[in-house]
């Protein structure tokens, strides 16, 4: 959440403007890394909260892989030019943000209850992160409009996902009173 909240901020120019005001050099850098810095703490979540590990060993592995290069990017960032760096990132949030929500689905069609809320919350995300992406590419005109659809994703899926997590919670309750 730290993360999706600081690539907006920066988005907009306000991590320069209040954060990190004397280091311009930073500035060119904290896209890629903060972009980064969110597919890591995404695809780890997914991992973790859908126990994808116990359903499928493959479809974790992706994660971890997906993450593993993502730490990569948050030291590659630094080093390599800015729009390569963004070019990566981008690629790698297609990849990580559909990759997770496929996954959400198949384990949702095999009945685990907290993907059904993973996928509900999911997928406002998706197409909010889908939408600026394309925009920044130039796949899609730039509109202000465009610029705030992943707050937008990103508010719905933070309440949804809370629901989520009190289910989960309620859950594992349960299961230490049986136990």
């Amino acid at each position: 959440v730290v993360a999706t909240a600081l690539v907006q901020i920066n988005f907009h120019g306000l991590n320069f403007q209040f954060l990190w005001r004397g280091f311009p050099a930073l500035n060119e850098v904290a896209m890629v890394i903060l972009i980064a810095l969110n597919i890591v703490g995404s695809v780890v979540f997914t991992d973790v909260f859908l126990r994808v590990y116990e359903h499928s060993r493959f479809a974790s592995r992706l994660l971890r892989t997906l993450a593993a290069l993502a730490g990569l990017m948050i030291i590659a960032g630094v080093f390599m030019p800015y729009h390569t760096g963004v070019l990566v990132v981008m690629l790698l949030t297609y990849i990580a943000t559909f990759s997770a929500w496929v996954i959400g689905l198949v384990l949702w069609r095999r009945g685990e209850v907290l993907a059904r809320f993973y996928v509900f919350a999911w997928t406002p995300l998706l197409l909010g992160h889908v939408v600026i992406s394309s925009s920044k590419a130039g796949i899609l005109p730039s509109h202000p409009v465009f610029d705030y659809a992943p707050q937008v994703g990103a508010t719905l899926e933070v309440i949804l996902l809370s629901f989520a997590l009190a289910y989960r919670i309620n859950i594992e309750r349960r299961r230490r009173l049986q136990a």
